[in-house]
């Protein structure tokens, strides 16, 4: 999964959640806040009720005029509801006498059986009902309940009646309603929600995919940058915008840079100097000399003085860098490192357990396939213990490989003809090398004795 799409995926899932939980909230609200508001509604309807049949529940059984008024009241709600559609939601008004007998209607429909279940048995109101209001200490008390896939309501008032001796409760008032209708238009309303959720969400999608193509830009323009300098190809990007990766745009740019910088630092200095300044850094200290076992190579051109003399100094320099850049071509191509350049000479150092092997091979490939007609080489080769560390001073240093070793090599080199190869006579013996001539003894400068060598002029 690519960037563009974790950016585009993350943003619905919010959105999502967002609009989702929000939804559900604000309907749930707006249900609870409906039922609450139609609760008071009933129960002012309640206290009204109990206001005019407060008297007559008194003595309704005793007398007949007190019967009717309270069962007049009652049916007048009840043609409300059928003649102006008033109170739709109510299903039935109950009146119970204080002992919590059913006073009216006193024929109940047999289809309310399941309903009037849930608060009274036998016609006779729960007694749980009834101790809920001493225990609650208040004149309304209510029961929800489902009845198969509606949802219903009992709220139950207990009349008070005010007289001489205080006040007595002579019965109770009791409606059941239906909150399916709120249930229903809540449903509705959250279908609606759902689709403008929907059509929201169409639109969120494309602005999400903007944005994400504005984030991600940036972003992809790095990974081809990046892309690009891993095949070689310094490219720097035009930073962008003012935030953090600004910042990452103008730190690859200064990434490439260093990388440049890097690169063109080892076309002057040699592998071995690089790796001498990583270690002083590391230690931030002068790295101490030791003695370090290395192959070293010596080339040098015959005969280039008088080349130099015969023609102009381009051509002198182009043919020079032609040939050392053969050379160091094939040196590096069996783990050479070049030293340094001393004029037309090259310096280079060979390390590992090979060393001696692949110094040889690579002056054997130099002369075997030279490409240059008129101008040849002669090398040298030497085995030994070297000095390795810093020299110079305070404002310039170098890491070099000094001591005799390098002094031989450097006088077989001399002592080469053109297209000859000169070792040294433990280079013969460690590399187990065929084809050399020798033992020879030479006379070197610096050497009290002559020295044993091993020759090879690669026709």
């Amino acid at each position: 999964m690519n960037l563009k799409a974790k950016y585009i995926i993350s943003f619905l899932i919010i959105y999502l959640i967002a609009s989702v939980s929000l939804t559900v909230y604000l309907t749930n609200k707006n249900q609870e806040t409906l039922i609450k508001q139609a609760k008071s509604n009933f129960e002012s309807i309640l206290i009204v009720i109990g206001r005019t049949i407060a008297s007559p529940l008194v003595t309704f059984r005793s007398i007949k005029q007190d019967e009717i008024a309270i069962n007049d009241a009652r049916r007048e709600i009840l043609e409300s509801k059928q003649k102006e559609q008033k109170f739709e939601d109510l299903k039935e008004i109950l009146i119970f006498d204080k002992k919590g007998e059913l006073a009216f209607p006193s024929a109940l429909d047999t289809s309310l059986n399941k309903l009037t279940d849930k608060i009274m048995k036998d016609n006779v109101l729960n007694a749980s009902i009834m101790d809920a209001f001493k225990i609650n200490n208040s004149n309304f008390t209510d029961l929800r309940f489902k009845l198969g896939k509606e949802s219903m309501a009992v709220l139950i008032y207990r009349v008070p009646f005010e007289w001489q001796q205080g006040i007595t409760y002579p019965g109770y008032v009791a409606t059941i309603i239906s909150y399916d209708r709120i249930y229903k238009e809540q449903n509705a309303i959250r279908m609606r929600a759902v689709i403008i959720n929907l059509l929201f969400l169409s639109f969120a999608v494309v602005f999400i995919w903007g944005l994400t193509l504005l984030l991600t830009k940036r972003i992809y323009i790095i990974i081809g940058a990046v892309k690009n300098l891993s095949s070689g190809q310094f490219t720097k990007i035009e930073p962008q915008g003012k935030d953090e990766l600004e910042s990452l745009m103008k730190e690859f740019n200064n990434m490439i840079d260093a990388i440049k910088e890097r690169q063109l630092l080892g076309t002057y200095v040699s592998q071995n100097t690089i790796d001498m300044v990583k270690k002083s850094a590391a230690a931030e200290f002068d790295i101490e000399p030791s003695y370090q076992e290395y192959a070293i190579f010596f080339s040098d051109i015959r005969g280039f003085t008088s080349f130099s003399e015969q023609h102009d100094p381009k051509e002198v320099m182009d043919s020079l860098n032609k040939i050392l850049d053969y050379q160091v071509g094939i040196i590096k191509k069996y783990n050479g490192d070049i030293d340094k350049f001393i004029g037309d000479s090259v310096m280079a150092i060979f390390k590992g357990d090979d060393k001696e092997v692949n110094a040889l091979k690579a002056a054997y490939e130099i002369q075997k396939k030279w490409p240059f007609n008129g101008i040849y080489i002669g090398i040298g080769v030497a085995v030994g213990k070297v000095i390795v560390g810093n020299i110079g001073s305070s404002h310039r240093k170098e890491a070099a490989a000094i001591g005799d070793i390098v002094n031989t090599a450097s006088r077989l080199c001399s002592h080469a003809k053109k297209k000859e190869i000169v070792i040294s006579e433990e280079t013969y013996t460690k590399a187990r090398i065929q084809g050399f001539d020798g033992p020879e003894h030479i006379s070197v400068k610096g050497k009290s004795a002559p020295i044993p060598v091993y020759k090879k002029l690669v026709e």
